[in-house]
């Protein structure tokens, strides 16, 4: 999928964490540069129990497995949500 404006993403980074959480649903807020396989974007995370918190600059992959692949498991990274 495409990044756009509005969009709900996945985001994995340190300042996502809260309340034992590692990610966090975020709203992409800006794109930097995009394609069809994902992009560079900015996001606004909602933490568990926490505020608001920007997380900008971060590739958003098409799955959390692509992520994986591309930065780890433990590195900073946005993915679409798993439809159910």
């Amino acid at each position: 999928m495409k990044p756009s404006i509005g969009r709900t993403v996945i985001v994995r980074a340190a300042i996502a964490q809260s309340n034992g959480a590692q990610v966090a649903p975020a709203v992409i807020t800006r794109v930097h540069d995009a394609d069809d396989t994902g992009g560079l974007v900015n996001t606004t995370a909602f933490p568990d129990c926490a505020p608001p918190v920007a997380v900008t600059s971060i590739h958003v992959y098409p799955s959390q497995e692509a992520a994986d692949r591309a930065v780890g498991p433990g590195g900073y990274a946005a993915w679409w949500p798993e439809r159910v």
